[in-house]
């Protein structure tokens, strides 16, 4: 039997005793030995022994160049608005299943937005009539829907992966499997630290994805009407007049730099680029790398995609460890020659580099804006 991303199981049916736990996806013979007590209890213990060992065996066939283990578990990227994190996700969930683990999660990254939001992934990202927050169907055919609560829906994830929700299409067991989303920014005060508390190192995995260029994010943020501490400039046409930006709208436009300008204030500019980060710094910051140590990864934009800006092998080398970071810190072991092949796919589906922004032509007071940066020492975030 082939199951998906081509790994062949051929063993026999699981099941345990007294409806302990059935799966019937991709089928695993994890008998119990002979001398082994058969009480619902002690078979389930062992089944799932046995089973996390196969997952394990799984796993390496993947990776015979470094062997690993493999336990089902959360992953979850932490990010902000305007460091591209859709795309970021989109790329790693490619990845993640070229290396043999299952997403659970595969219509979209907006989990935690509510049931609205993954309608609205489901509607954009795959055909199907359902278009509900249904996630699996019970063995007696009833709907199993995420609740409304984002914490609540946290835990049915985690059920999911631990084989506590019995799905009738569906075996967490037969492949590695992790539930991969991605949390803003938006996570604060007392719900950042239920969300902290909720997350269990040894059944989760934690990312950080930052936009490097704070230049850059500073223009998104405004562009894209995001919250910011203060008004430090707004969109423009390109006589310099106020306009209203469309928000993120504009992704869907096909508006060029040249036809929405941002006027950035000089005096509050300086400020507005020290920006701490909400998920690496202070008590968040803190909290997360108690939890995780050095497991806990971070990746930025320019590390990630410099292979799509420049054809030369430098730039394709700091891309396979941008994102051997990011698999890692995933909780999923990178292969090398997996992330190159895709990454050098990407690369032929592309005719030439991309251009990154000029923000000579991107900032209407350029020249204001540069003498500012200039006196400061950040001219290395202008590109011109």
């Amino acid at each position: 039997m082939v199951c998906r991303h081509g790994i062949i199981i051929d063993l026999a049916l699981v099941g345990f005793l007294n409806g302990c736990l059935r799966q019937a996806a991709c089928e695993l013979d994890v008998r119990s030995p002979p001398d082994i007590n058969h009480s619902c209890e002690t078979e389930g213990q062992v089944q799932l022994l046995q089973t996390q060992t196969r997952l394990n065996n799984l796993y390496e066939e993947k990776h015979q160049d470094q062997p690993g283990t493999w336990t089902n578990h959360l992953s979850i990227i932490a990010t902000t608005g305007c460091t591209g994190s859709t795309e970021a996700h989109s790329l790693t969930n490619d990845l993640i299943q070229s290396h043999g683990v299952r997403n659970l999660l595969e219509y979209g990254k907006e989990f935690l937005k509510g049931p609205t939001k993954i309608r609205e992934f489901r509607r954009k990202y795959i055909t199907h009539e359902e278009r509900n927050s249904t996630f699996c169907f019970a063995p007696n055919g009833t709907a199993l829907n995420y609740s409304d609560d984002p914490f609540v829906r946290l835990q049915q994830a985690e059920d999911r992966l631990q084989g506590k929700i019995e799905c009738s299409n569906e075996d967490v067991f037969s492949v590695p499997t992790l539930f991969m989303l991605t949390v803003m920014d938006e996570w604060q005060g007392d719900n950042v630290t239920k969300l902290l508390s909720f997350m269990d190192p040894s059944r989760s995995a934690v990312a950080l994805w930052k936009r490097k260029n704070e230049l850059d994010y500073l223009i998104c943020t405004i562009h894209d009407c995001l919250p910011r501490p203060e008004d430090t400039g707004y969109s423009v046409d390109g006589s310099g007049k106020q306009i209203s930006s469309p928000c993120m709208l504009r992704r869907d436009l096909n508006i060029t730099e040249g036809d929405m300008k941002v006027y950035l204030d000089p005096d509050r500019l300086v400020q507005a680029l020290a920006r701490p980060d909400f998920w690496a710094d202070g008590e968040v910051g803190d909290e997360l790398r108690r939890r995780y140590g050095s497991r806990l990864g971070r990746v930025t934009d320019d590390d990630a995609w410099a292979f799509e800006y420049s054809f030369e092998p430098a730039a394709m080398e700091t891309s396979i460890k941008a994102w051997s970071t990011m698999l890692q810190a995933l909780g999923v072991l990178p292969n090398r020659s997996i992330i190159e092949a895709e990454l050098r796919a990407r690369q032929i589906a592309m005719s030439e580099p991309m251009r990154q922004h000029n923000h000579s032509i991107e900032i209407y007071n350029f020249e204001e804006a540069k003498a500012v940066l200039v006196d400061a020492g950040l001219e290395h975030l202008l590109r011109y």
